[in-house]
Protein backbone atom coordinates (compact mmCIF):
# COMPACT_ATOMS: atom_id res chain seq x y z
CA UNK A 1 0.00 0.00 0.00
CA UNK A 2 1.38 3.75 -0.96
CA UNK A 3 1.87 5.44 1.88
CA UNK A 4 0.30 8.91 1.47
CA UNK A 5 2.75 11.50 0.59
CA UNK A 6 3.14 14.33 2.60
CA UNK A 7 1.42 17.87 1.44
CA UNK A 8 1.50 21.68 2.26
CA UNK A 9 -0.46 24.42 2.37
CA UNK A 10 0.19 25.86 -0.98
CA UNK A 11 -0.39 22.79 -2.76
CA UNK A 12 -4.44 23.62 -4.05
CA UNK A 13 -4.62 21.91 -7.24
CA UNK A 14 -7.04 19.17 -7.53
CA UNK A 15 -6.67 15.99 -9.85
CA UNK A 16 -9.99 18.08 -11.41
CA UNK A 17 -8.03 20.80 -12.84
CA UNK A 18 -5.15 19.57 -13.93
CA UNK A 19 -7.53 17.15 -16.19
CA UNK A 20 -9.09 19.78 -17.27
CA UNK A 21 -6.24 21.60 -18.17
CA UNK A 22 -4.59 19.09 -20.15
CA UNK A 23 -7.59 17.83 -22.54
CA UNK A 24 -8.43 21.70 -22.97
CA UNK A 25 -4.41 22.15 -24.03
CA UNK A 26 -4.45 19.33 -26.16
CA UNK A 27 -7.58 20.26 -27.93
CA UNK A 28 -5.86 23.78 -29.04
CA UNK A 29 -2.93 21.91 -29.89
CA UNK A 30 -4.57 19.53 -32.26
CA UNK A 31 -6.85 22.05 -33.86
CA UNK A 32 -3.43 24.18 -34.61
CA UNK A 33 -1.75 20.76 -36.00
CA UNK A 34 -5.02 19.61 -37.73
CA UNK A 35 -5.99 22.86 -39.42
CA UNK A 36 -4.02 25.22 -40.01
CA UNK A 37 -1.20 24.00 -42.04
CA UNK A 38 -4.47 24.07 -44.97
CA UNK A 39 -4.69 27.34 -44.56
CA UNK A 40 -0.90 27.86 -45.67
CA UNK A 41 -1.48 26.09 -48.77
CA UNK A 42 -5.00 27.66 -49.60
CA UNK A 43 -4.12 31.02 -48.74
CA UNK A 44 -7.27 31.79 -46.92
CA UNK A 45 -6.92 33.25 -43.54
CA UNK A 46 -9.61 33.18 -41.20
CA UNK A 47 -10.08 36.33 -38.82
CA UNK A 48 -8.52 38.49 -41.05
CA UNK A 49 -5.17 37.61 -40.54
CA UNK A 50 -2.27 37.42 -42.91
CA UNK A 51 0.77 34.97 -43.02
CA UNK A 52 2.59 36.39 -40.10
CA UNK A 53 -0.53 36.12 -38.38
CA UNK A 54 -1.42 32.83 -38.83
CA UNK A 55 1.97 31.78 -38.16
CA UNK A 56 2.31 33.68 -35.27
CA UNK A 57 -1.34 31.95 -33.93
CA UNK A 58 -0.20 28.58 -34.80
CA UNK A 59 2.70 28.74 -32.83
CA UNK A 60 0.97 29.41 -29.93
CA UNK A 61 -1.52 27.15 -30.32
CA UNK A 62 1.19 24.38 -30.44
CA UNK A 63 2.98 25.86 -27.25
CA UNK A 64 0.07 25.97 -25.33
CA UNK A 65 -0.26 22.64 -26.10
CA UNK A 66 2.66 21.71 -24.61
CA UNK A 67 0.77 21.77 -21.13
CA UNK A 68 -1.12 17.98 -22.26
CA UNK A 69 1.73 15.71 -22.47
CA UNK A 70 3.49 16.06 -19.29
CA UNK A 71 0.15 16.25 -17.35
CA UNK A 72 -1.07 13.64 -18.44
CA UNK A 73 2.21 11.36 -17.69
CA UNK A 74 2.16 12.70 -14.05
CA UNK A 75 -1.70 11.95 -13.52
CA UNK A 76 -0.92 8.39 -15.16
CA UNK A 77 1.39 7.84 -12.12
CA UNK A 78 -0.91 8.85 -9.54
CA UNK A 79 -3.55 6.69 -11.20
CA UNK A 80 -1.37 3.68 -11.14
CA UNK A 81 -0.37 4.13 -7.58
CA UNK A 82 -4.33 4.10 -5.95
CA UNK A 83 -5.64 2.09 -8.51
CA UNK A 84 -7.52 -0.54 -7.50
CA UNK A 85 -6.96 -3.04 -10.30
CA UNK A 86 -3.46 -2.17 -11.93
CA UNK A 87 -4.39 -4.72 -14.74
CA UNK A 88 -7.85 -2.99 -15.59
CA UNK A 89 -5.88 0.43 -15.85
CA UNK A 90 -3.36 -1.42 -18.47
CA UNK A 91 -6.20 -2.89 -20.55
CA UNK A 92 -8.02 0.03 -20.75
CA UNK A 93 -4.97 2.74 -22.32
CA UNK A 94 -4.21 0.04 -24.87
CA UNK A 95 -7.91 -0.68 -25.58
CA UNK A 96 -8.26 3.08 -26.19
CA UNK A 97 -4.58 3.14 -28.19
CA UNK A 98 -6.02 0.30 -30.24
CA UNK A 99 -9.07 2.53 -30.83
CA UNK A 100 -7.34 5.92 -31.20
CA UNK A 101 -4.80 4.66 -33.91
CA UNK A 102 -6.95 5.55 -36.85
CA UNK A 103 -8.28 8.34 -35.88
CA UNK A 104 -4.44 9.52 -35.08
CA UNK A 105 -2.94 8.33 -38.02
CA UNK A 106 -5.83 10.19 -40.57
CA UNK A 107 -5.62 13.40 -38.46
CA UNK A 108 -1.68 14.16 -37.55
CA UNK A 109 0.42 11.24 -38.81
CA UNK A 110 -1.40 11.63 -42.48
CA UNK A 111 -1.99 15.34 -41.55
CA UNK A 112 -1.79 16.78 -45.67
CA UNK A 113 -4.88 13.94 -46.57
CA UNK A 114 -8.46 16.05 -46.94
CA UNK A 115 -10.46 13.24 -48.39
CA UNK A 116 -12.47 10.43 -46.40
CA UNK A 117 -10.17 7.63 -46.02
CA UNK A 118 -11.61 4.15 -48.10
CA UNK A 119 -11.08 0.96 -46.90
CA UNK A 120 -9.03 0.83 -50.34
CA UNK A 121 -6.94 3.51 -49.38
CA UNK A 122 -5.78 2.00 -46.37
CA UNK A 123 -3.12 -0.68 -47.72
CA UNK A 124 -1.06 2.29 -49.84
CA UNK A 125 -0.39 4.21 -46.32
CA UNK A 126 -0.46 1.15 -43.93
CA UNK A 127 3.50 1.75 -44.11
CA UNK A 128 2.88 5.38 -43.14
CA UNK A 129 0.71 4.24 -40.64
CA UNK A 130 2.89 1.87 -38.78
CA UNK A 131 5.78 4.08 -38.52
CA UNK A 132 4.12 6.26 -35.78
CA UNK A 133 1.66 5.20 -33.09
CA UNK A 134 -0.60 7.25 -31.16
CA UNK A 135 0.12 8.67 -27.29
CA UNK A 136 -1.64 5.90 -25.69
CA UNK A 137 1.21 3.17 -26.71
CA UNK A 138 3.27 5.72 -24.97
CA UNK A 139 1.29 6.08 -21.68
CA UNK A 140 0.92 1.93 -21.82
CA UNK A 141 4.32 1.32 -22.37
CA UNK A 142 5.28 3.69 -19.47
CA UNK A 143 2.99 2.18 -16.97
CA UNK A 144 4.24 -1.39 -18.11
CA UNK A 145 7.58 -0.20 -16.57
CA UNK A 146 6.57 1.29 -13.62
CA UNK A 147 4.42 -1.62 -12.96
CA UNK A 148 7.95 -3.91 -13.18
CA UNK A 149 9.87 -1.10 -11.16
CA UNK A 150 6.97 -1.13 -8.65
CA UNK A 151 7.47 -4.56 -7.78
CA UNK A 152 10.75 -4.66 -7.04
CA UNK A 153 10.46 -1.19 -5.27
CA UNK A 154 7.96 -1.86 -2.84
CA UNK A 155 10.05 -4.56 -1.18
CA UNK A 156 12.39 -1.83 0.12
CA UNK A 157 10.92 -0.83 3.02
CA UNK A 158 11.78 -0.09 6.02
CA UNK A 159 12.04 -3.22 8.79
CA UNK A 160 14.53 -5.23 6.67
CA UNK A 161 17.51 -6.13 8.20
CA UNK A 162 20.38 -4.11 6.77
CA UNK A 163 22.01 -6.38 4.75
CA UNK A 164 18.91 -8.10 3.13
CA UNK A 165 17.89 -4.10 2.56
CA UNK A 166 20.99 -3.09 0.70
CA UNK A 167 21.11 -6.19 -1.53
CA UNK A 168 17.17 -5.65 -2.26
CA UNK A 169 17.65 -1.87 -3.15
CA UNK A 170 20.75 -2.90 -5.36
CA UNK A 171 18.37 -5.05 -7.28
CA UNK A 172 15.20 -2.55 -7.67
CA UNK A 173 17.78 -0.22 -8.67
CA UNK A 174 19.51 -2.04 -11.47
CA UNK A 175 16.11 -3.36 -12.47
CA UNK A 176 14.90 0.10 -12.69
CA UNK A 177 17.68 0.82 -15.46
CA UNK A 178 17.29 -2.13 -17.21
CA UNK A 179 13.29 -1.65 -17.39
CA UNK A 180 13.58 2.04 -18.63
CA UNK A 181 16.40 1.51 -21.42
CA UNK A 182 13.80 -1.77 -22.36
CA UNK A 183 11.01 0.29 -22.52
CA UNK A 184 12.63 3.11 -24.06
CA UNK A 185 14.07 0.64 -27.02
CA UNK A 186 10.26 -0.39 -27.59
CA UNK A 187 8.75 3.30 -27.50
CA UNK A 188 11.40 3.86 -30.14
CA UNK A 189 10.87 0.74 -32.16
CA UNK A 190 7.43 1.35 -32.36
CA UNK A 191 7.40 4.93 -33.12
CA UNK A 192 5.31 6.43 -29.98
CA UNK A 193 4.21 10.05 -29.61
CA UNK A 194 7.13 11.48 -27.42
CA UNK A 195 9.27 8.57 -28.15
CA UNK A 196 11.11 7.31 -25.34
CA UNK A 197 10.90 11.18 -23.92
CA UNK A 198 7.41 9.97 -22.34
CA UNK A 199 8.53 6.81 -20.65
CA UNK A 200 11.48 8.68 -19.16
CA UNK A 201 9.23 11.41 -18.12
CA UNK A 202 6.85 8.51 -16.90
CA UNK A 203 9.59 6.95 -14.83
CA UNK A 204 11.33 10.09 -13.51
CA UNK A 205 7.47 11.07 -11.86
CA UNK A 206 7.54 7.19 -10.21
CA UNK A 207 10.87 7.19 -8.98
CA UNK A 208 10.91 10.73 -7.68
CA UNK A 209 7.28 10.73 -6.65
CA UNK A 210 8.16 11.17 -2.79
CA UNK A 211 10.04 14.23 -3.34
CA UNK A 212 8.84 17.65 -3.67
CA UNK A 213 9.84 19.52 -6.71
CA UNK A 214 12.10 17.47 -7.60
CA UNK A 215 10.27 15.14 -10.10
CA UNK A 216 9.00 18.24 -12.01
CA UNK A 217 11.89 19.84 -12.33
CA UNK A 218 14.06 16.22 -13.41
CA UNK A 219 10.60 15.93 -15.56
CA UNK A 220 10.97 19.62 -17.63
CA UNK A 221 14.72 19.41 -18.30
CA UNK A 222 14.30 15.52 -19.44
CA UNK A 223 11.53 17.07 -22.10
CA UNK A 224 13.81 19.75 -22.83
CA UNK A 225 14.99 17.49 -25.90
CA UNK A 226 12.00 17.54 -27.97
CA UNK A 227 10.91 20.76 -29.53
CA UNK A 228 9.28 23.80 -28.32
CA UNK A 229 8.86 22.02 -24.59
CA UNK A 230 10.18 24.75 -22.58
CA UNK A 231 6.55 26.03 -23.03
CA UNK A 232 5.12 23.35 -20.90
CA UNK A 233 6.78 25.26 -17.76
CA UNK A 234 3.02 26.19 -16.57
CA UNK A 235 2.32 22.08 -16.12
CA UNK A 236 4.79 21.38 -14.07
CA UNK A 237 4.03 24.21 -11.87
CA UNK A 238 0.52 22.97 -11.52
CA UNK A 239 1.87 19.65 -10.84
CA UNK A 240 3.94 20.95 -8.01
CA UNK A 241 0.67 22.72 -6.16
CA UNK A 242 -1.25 19.32 -6.88
CA UNK A 243 -2.80 18.61 -3.21
CA UNK A 244 -3.65 14.83 -3.97
CA UNK A 245 -7.25 14.84 -4.29
CA UNK A 246 -9.70 13.42 -6.86
CA UNK A 247 -13.26 13.94 -6.61
CA UNK A 248 -16.01 11.22 -7.39
CA UNK A 249 -17.47 13.54 -10.02
CA UNK A 250 -14.78 13.12 -11.87
CA UNK A 251 -13.78 9.60 -11.56
CA UNK A 252 -17.10 8.93 -12.83
CA UNK A 253 -16.27 10.71 -15.99
CA UNK A 254 -12.93 8.77 -16.54
CA UNK A 255 -14.14 7.15 -19.69
CA UNK A 256 -15.20 10.66 -21.16
CA UNK A 257 -11.49 11.39 -20.28
CA UNK A 258 -10.08 8.03 -22.40
CA UNK A 259 -12.79 8.60 -25.64
CA UNK A 260 -12.04 12.30 -25.86
CA UNK A 261 -8.80 11.78 -27.43
CA UNK A 262 -9.91 9.60 -30.47
CA UNK A 263 -12.74 11.14 -31.19
CA UNK A 264 -11.59 15.16 -30.82
CA UNK A 265 -8.84 14.53 -33.47
CA UNK A 266 -11.42 12.22 -35.08
CA UNK A 267 -13.75 15.01 -35.50
CA UNK A 268 -10.88 17.87 -36.28
CA UNK A 269 -10.14 15.24 -39.32
CA UNK A 270 -13.43 15.22 -40.85
CA UNK A 271 -13.82 19.05 -40.27
CA UNK A 272 -10.92 19.36 -42.27
CA UNK A 273 -12.28 17.08 -44.80
CA UNK A 274 -15.61 19.50 -45.23
CA UNK A 275 -13.54 22.28 -45.64
CA UNK A 276 -10.80 21.44 -47.56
Amino acid sequence: MEKEIKRYPFQIISSDILKIVAIVSMLIDHVAAGLIPFQYATKVYPFGLDIDGITMLYNVMRNIGRLAFPIFCFLLVEGFMYTRSRSKYLRNLLLFAIISEIPFDLCLVDSYNVSFLTLSDIPGKMQDFMADQNVYFTLAIGLIAIWVMDSFWEKVVPGYDVVLYGKLRNIAVITSVITICAACAVAILLGTDYSFHGVLLISIFYLFRRFPILPEAAGYIEMMGLNREQWALPSYILMILYNGKRSMTMKRLKYFFYAFYPVHILIIYIIRCIIY
